[in-house]
């Protein structure tokens, strides 16, 4: 994992390891080199094993947080130096997790998850006042993505068999920009 979690501007590299027996066993731990400490390891138990562990800008403040992702669908997420951690439940079994990102500019992080409806892939956004929607991103097979696309939090999705990706614009248009071979 990578993001910038120190809040200095720089990426930080991050491990994320089971505890041991003698280390926090039952846990997960986060090692994190610090950019603004010269690379110095900062290490954080968040988690459980199991979860999938992200890094997320959650708040749209340009930090990231740590992000653990629990069976169930069950996100729970906080800043590396915090003690406070939120928990969202948000998905189903099969859905396909997307990092969670402030896409509508309030300060508070979005879950989403998305899934295949017929021959479509829908993107599912719980807002943090609990109200949800959904967006359609491109085919059943293409693969979702969340990121600062026009200076905004927004949409994209990879369509494989064509070497496209697909970006929701700030109008709601569809930039089409190619990558790779299909």
């Amino acid at each position: 994992n990578q993001g910038d979690l120190d809040c200095d501007g720089v990426t930080d590299l991050t491990v994320v390891r089971d505890g041991t027996a003698n280390f926090f066993p039952g846990f997960r731990v986060w090692h994190v080199a610090l950019s603004s400490q010269g690379g110095a390891i900062y290490q954080a138990v968040f988690g459980l094993p199991g979860d999938e562990p992200y890094t997320a800008d959650t708040d749209g403040d340009g930090c990231s947080e740590l992000v653990s992702l629990r069976a169930g669908f069950n996100w729970f997420s906080k800043d590396l130096f915090g003690e406070d951690y939120t928990q969202v439940q948000w998905g189903v079994p099969g859905d396909i997790p997307v990092l969670p990102a402030d896409v509508n500019g309030d300060g508070q992080p979005e879950y989403i998850v998305s899934r295949p409806v017929g021959g479509v892939q829908v993107v599912f956004i719980r807002y943090s006042n609990g109200l949800s929607s959904g967006d359609f991103l491109g085919s059943a097979a293409s693969i979702p993505l969340v990121g600062t696309f026009f200076g905004l939090n927004n949409f994209a999705w990879f369509e494989r068999a064509q070497g496209l990706f697909g970006v929701r614009t700030p109008t709601g248009a569809v930039a089409a920009v190619p990558f790779g071979n299909a």
